[in-house]
């Protein structure tokens, strides 16, 4: 795949530039999560097993490289650091966590991002009295 790669010579590449941002603490082994808050006050969602957090990253200003084969296809994942290492403006904790739905990496969304954690709150289950 990267011989292919290196002859395709092509990247598909995602540049986010960010205002600040949340952190999802990992439960069991799905990989990072972070909610990056775009500077025209979208949010997008970084998630997976590339994202663990290194000496440059999580950032505000970074690119993420998706290196392409001959048939179109990503080989291989880049994430290229623009700015120095930032702490996140808060963490949600992975108790906390468990009770939000985190939509797929790269989603973009339109929420507050004071509101983030109400926004993607799951709704209580019904309970068994409801149902007789």
């Amino acid at each position: 795949h990267f011989e292919s790669a290196l002859r395709r010579n092509a990247a598909d590449v995602f540049d986010i530039t960010a205002t600040r941002f949340v952190e999802f603490d990992e439960v069991e082994d799905e990989g990072a999560a972070y909610a990056f808050e775009l500077q025209d006050g979208r949010i997008v969602f970084i998630t997976g097993q590339d994202f663990y957090a290194h000496d440059t990253f999580p950032c505000l200003d970074f690119s993420l490289v998706h290196l392409l084969d001959e048939k179109d296809e990503a080989v291989d994942l880049l994430v290229e650091s623009h700015a120095p290492r930032v702490a996140p403006t808060r963490v949600v904790t992975a108790p906390a966590k468990l009770t939000l739905e985190l939509p797929a990496h790269l989603t973009v969304m339109d929420a507050p991002f004071e509101a983030i954690e109400e926004k993607l709150r799951q709704p209580a289950p019904a309970s068994d009295a409801a149902t007789r």
